[in-house]
């Protein structure tokens, strides 16, 4: 379900079904389309659009189902086009801090609340590092993930 507020004021409601995807989900790092302080990454929009061909090629080019964008300056981890990053570590859940650039997620918040996950700078070398890879959000849950190959 989906609830749009327009420019004008007026509310839309929407309902599709659930598209069922793979478990683990194929992943791939992707540079991020906006640097961090840009004022797209702290709001969720509808203008999806770099967000929908970052995902159009990286499916198109190594399989995956969704990218884990990283800062091109610094190789530093942000979210997915869709999902929120978990990286296990020693049977710790780390997600990055706001400041990345990314949205401060309903799944990601009751996670770091309840102790489940922390906060934490990762890297594109953190991915293969990693005991496990995790993404998620309010409405799937959290979802095992894989790199893709390539």
């Amino acid at each position: 379900m989906r609830l749009l507020l327009g420019r004008d004021g007026e509310v839309t409601l929407s309902a599709r079904p659930l598209t069922p995807i793979p478990v683990p989900v194929p992943v791939v790092p992707w540079p991020a389309p906006f640097a961090a302080d840009d004022p797209r990454v702290a709001h969720k929009t509808s203008d999806r659009r770099p967000l929908e061909a970052a995902l159009a090629a990286a499916g198109a080019r190594h399989g995956a189902r969704e990218v884990l964008f990283y800062d091109p300056a610094d190789g530093q981890l942000r979210e997915g086009a869709w999902t929120t990053l978990f990286l296990e570590k020693g049977g710790k859940l780390l997600t990055p801090p706001l400041s990345a650039g990314i949205l401060p997620g309903i799944l990601r918040a009751e996670l770091i609340r309840n102790g489940d996950a922390k906060v934490a700078r990762l890297y594109i070398d953190d991915l293969r590092r990693a005991d496990s890879l995790w993404i998620g959000n309010s409405l799937r849950g959290l979802m095992r993930a894989r790199l893709c190959d390539g």
